[in-house]
């Protein structure tokens, strides 16, 4: 008994040691942008309801198909009367008493009724409910896409904010070495108390720069971890960078893309169709509908005799409701409004995608130049550098100089930092305007 306790105790610690190490290796593991966004894909809460919205909404679609086929159902019956009904009669004399109804009374009775036809309620009203799941289903798409492009920027602004902070430390760490240089001259009697103060001035103005740019690493991890699913961020590493090559984009095969494949457009293009077929399903009413009924009733007992009685029954029915307090026509007026309402939706959403999609197209153009231009100014800024620190050293130039330079080499880099982030976003903005989800992560 203790060994096999043992043996228990000894599976439940395995499990529960996989079970942790496995949850710190999924959130220690390197991420690439395409893997964030397929991680997140699988574990984001929204995902989840949209699933529930999807499957809620197939489910009323079977509801609605049951209309077409037969209802059948089975009725069984018991009935005790305790005061029948009597009649007495003279026989031979005497007076008998006779029950006309018997006290023990059973039913059991099949019905079936088929829809032989709706005037197009039924028929519409199942296409109504099928383009409703379409729009669901597309709705959902639209909000995969959505997360995707969201968790694509959390992303690159954890890129941005990685980079920043190392320009930044590595900007402190050169001006703490000239801060040493300058004090090594100054000890040596080459250089002022200015220079020194000066260079001083400079270490304690980047100190604070690097303390911010952590922060906003700490703070864009934690962005990334909640648009992704993740539970920390701590050691949220990422395998991919900033530095990319710039690209032509076709502007017109975009635009047309975007007004073709843009799910939000699909959506509401189906959610019309749906409104459209639900007016025409409550036209139908209004108009007559006939319907086949058949029952088979095996009773007992029938009035005085104790016998087991069969009744088969089938007919044909022809309804035309009349009035119905505007009900019918009230649901048929609101579907059609609501026709009307996603017209305009539509055309709205139209101009909003093309004007989403024009400004991604201008912000790539004007982002692919600045990562031009900037690039070439790191490599300038950075042979100023080396010119000034060389030229410092000879006792050519002042501390002042270098400092200059060196401040101007570090917002040179920042700058074409910047200008990758905003040509990768622009880029992954230009991607969601136009419904590619695939092209998202790349």
């Amino acid at each position: 008994m203790r060994r096999e306790k043992g043996f228990f105790l000894i599976a439940l610690g395995i499990i529960f040691f996989f079970s942790v190490t496995n949850g710190a290796a999924e959130e220690n593991r390197t991420w690439s942008l395409s893997q964030a966004i397929e991680y997140a894909q699988g574990h984001n809460p929204g995902v989840a309801v949209l699933e529930s919205q999807v499957n809620e909404i197939e489910q009323a679609k079977n509801e609605v198909f049951s209309g077409f086929l037969p209802q059948v159902t089975l009725q069984g019956g018991y009935t005790h009367i305790d005061n029948t009904p009597s009649k007495s009669l003279p026989i031979a004399g005497n007076t008998m008493s006779f029950d006309l109804v018997y006290h023990e009374n059973y039913q059991i009775q099949a019905s079936l009724n088929q829809v032989l036809f709706s005037s197009g309620q039924l028929y519409y009203g199942n296409r109504a409910i099928s383009a409703q799941v379409k729009a669901t289903r597309l709705s959902a798409e639209a909000a995969r896409l959505k997360l995707s492009s969201g968790v694509a920027e959390a992303y690159l602004g954890v890129l941005l904010a990685q980079d920043v902070l190392k320009a930044r430390q590595e900007s402190l760490q050169t001006a703490q070495a000239h801060l040493a240089q300058v004090q090594r001259r100054m000890d040596a009697g080459t250089a002022s108390r200015f220079e020194l103060l000066r260079s001083q001035v400079e270490v304690d103005n980047l100190v604070p720069t690097v303390s911010e740019a952590a922060n906003t690493v700490e703070l864009a991890r934690t962005r990334l971890a909640q648009a992704m699913g993740l539970t920390g961020n701590e050691d949220l590493r990422l395998s991919d960078s900033l530095e990319t090559t710039v690209q032509e984009v076709n502007e017109a095969e975009y635009l047309a893309r975007a007004q073709k494949e843009r799910p939000e457009l699909l959506a509401l293009a189906e959610a019309r169709q749906a409104a459209t077929d639900q007016s025409l399903s409550k036209r139908g009413a209004m108009l007559p509908s006939v319907v086949a009924f058949g029952t088979y009733a095996f009773q007992k007992p029938y009035v005085i005799l104790n016998d087991w009685e069969r009744n088969w029954t089938l007919g044909v029915v022809a309804k035309l409701a009349l009035f119905d307090g505007f009900k019918s026509y009230s649901g048929y007026k609101g579907a059609r409004a609501k026709v009307q309402t996603l017209d305009s939706a539509l055309t709205q959403t139209r101009d909003d995608i093309y004007t989403e999609t024009k400004n991604a197209l201008l912000s790539i153009k004007e982002a692919a130049t600045r990562v031009q231009t900037t690039g070439a100014n790191v490599s300038r800024a950075q042979e100023v550098v080396k010119i000034a620190d060389e030229s410092y050293l000879a006792g050519a130039t002042t501390s002042l100089e270098v400092i200059d330079a060196e401040l101007a080499a570090t917002q040179a880099r920042i700058s074409h930092l910047k200008a990758l982030y905003d040509y990768r976003l622009a880029r992954v903005r230009l991607f969601a305007a136009a419904g590619d989800r695939n092209n998202l992560g790349r």
